[in-house]
C-alpha cells in the first residue's frame, strides 16, 4: 500500500506540472482566437486568415504536446499502480498458502485477510480520480495566485502624481492614402480628421 500511494503521489505531482502548462497553452490559444473573432473584418480585409490561423494552431501545438506527455504520465502510472497491486495479490496468495501448509492459518483466515485489504484498498481507490482533479485545480490555483499576487507598476488609485489641468487635441493626417486588398480599384484619400 505505502508503494502504491508513493507511485501515486509521484504521478499526481508529474500531472499537475504538465496540467497547467496545457492550460497556459490553451488560454493562449482562446485569446488569439478572441482577438481575431472581435476583429474578423480587418482580419478578412487585409486577407490575415492564414497568419491567424498559423497562430492558433502553434498555440495548440503546444497544449496537445503538454496534454499527451500528463497521458502518457497518467497512463504509465495507472499501469505501475495495477503492476503493484496484482504483484501484492500474488505475494500475498503465495505467503498465505504457506501459512495454511505450515498450520498458521486456515483457508478461510487467509481469503478474509486478503479481501480485507483489498475492500480497503479498493476504497482508498476511490479517491484516484478525485486527485487528478486536485491536481488541475492545483495548477489552474498556481495560475490565479500569480495574478493575483502580482503588483501593478501604476497605482491607479493614487491621488499624487502630475494631472493635466485640461486635456485637448487636434490630431490631422495628412497624405493617407487607404487601399483595401479586397478592393484594390478603390483608393480612398484621408485629408484631415
Amino acid at each position: 500500500m505505502p508503494v502504491m500511494f508513493a507511485a501515486g503521489a509521484v504521478v499526481s505531482k508529474l500531472t499537475s506540472k504538465h496540467v497547467a502548462r496545457a492550460q497556459t497553452a490553451q488560454s493562449l490559444a482562446g485569446a488569439v482566437a478572441e482577438e481575431v473573432f472581435s476583429s474578423v473584418r480587418t482580419v478578412m480585409a487585409f486577407g490575415g486568415e492564414n497568419t491567424e490561423i498559423d497562430r492558433y494552431q502553434k498555440a495548440l501545438r503546444v497544449a496537445t504536446k503538454s496534454s499527451n506527455k500528463k497521458a502518457n504520465i497518467q497512463g504509465a502510472g495507472i499501469g505501475l499502480v495495477y503492476f503493484i497491486a496484482f504483484s501484492s495479490f500474488g505475494l500475498a496468495f503465495y505467503y498465505g498458502s504457506v501459512l495454511v501448509q505450515n498450520g498458521t492459518m486456515t483457508p478461510g483466515a487467509v481469503f478474509t485477510v486478503f479481501f480485507s485489504v483489498v475492500i480497503g484498498a479498493t476504497g482508498i481507490g476511490q479517491a484516484a480520480p478525485s486527485l487528478a482533479a486536485f491536481a488541475q485545480g492545483t495548477g489552474a490555483a498556481a495560475m490565479i495566485f500569480e495574478v493575483i499576487a502580482h503588483e501593478p507598476e501604476i497605482d491607479v488609485m493614487a491621488e499624487t502624481g502630475k494631472k493635466p489641468e485640461q486635456v485637448s487635441a487636434h490630431i490631422k493626417f495628412n497624405d493617407v492614402h487607404v487601399t483595401k486588398i479586397s478592393r484594390e480599384k478603390k483608393k480612398k484619400s484621408c485629408e484631415a480628421f
